[in-house]
């Protein structure tokens, strides 16, 4: 029993006239449950009588565990008293832990948002998307308008402010009036055409024939 259970008083529930543990407003734990589960009734709980919430639904079960991608067919599957399931392999292998099931959820989540990305492994093992961070998969086309008119938006993306510069340079105009433009320092501008390869407008020019 829980310190918080351990501490109600026995009471006669105001609602259905039984001795039981006082939950609030002198309800005990059934009829406190059935007042929530109605919607918290200004009249208090319903009679008993009213129908139970419904059981959850069972999960499905994949085709292979998490962890080490196990098949779960077969004696590889075991079903718990709660309804639930567990793959015997990992099991028996001390891998099922709480922790390590949450970890390996994760992973095939990340798997699942950046598949078909740039993605890298940095030096402490950590796997980056580039294509993410700099912002290649949802590039707001009016946002590089905006910045090559000179007003840009409050945030630019890497790729977006990286085609505002560009496109800029093609028209040969100078690294401080684009940098005024986009809003962006005097070397960034530098660094992004010297990066691309386009620091002349026939360079920038070509770059977006060949974009195109």
């Amino acid at each position: 029993m829980s310190a918080d259970r351990a501490k109600r008083r026995k009471i006669t529930c105001k609602a259905c006239r039984q001795l039981g543990e006082n939950r609030g407003h002198g309800w005990c734990i059934p009829c406190y449950g059935r007042w929530v589960y109605h919607g918290r009734p200004e009249g208090g709980p319903p009679p008993a009588t009213e129908p139970v919430p419904p059981p959850y639904k069972p999960r499905p079960i994949p085709a292979v565990c998490r962890m080490k991608r196990h098949e779960l067919v077969g004696d590889n599957l075991v079903r718990t008293a709660e309804g639930g399931w567990r793959c015997r392999a990992c099991h028996e292998a001390g891998l099922a832990t709480a922790t390590e099931r949450q970890s390996a959820a994760r992973r095939e989540q990340w798997d699942e948002i950046h598949a078909g990305h740039d993605v890298i492994v940095k030096r402490d093992n950590r796997r980056l998307c580039r294509t993410c961070v700099r912002g290649d998969a949802d590039i707001d086309e009016i946002a590089i308008v905006r910045a090559e008119r000179g007003d840009p938006p409050s945030r630019l993306t890497i790729a977006e402010r990286e085609a505002a510069i560009t496109h800029l340079r093609s028209y040969n105009l100078a690294y401080r009036v684009i940098a005024e433009r986009v809003g962006c320092s005097l070397r960034t501008a530098w660094i992004v055409c010297n990066r691309l390869g386009v620091t002349d407008p026939a360079s920038a020019r070509a770059l977006f024939r060949k974009a195109a």
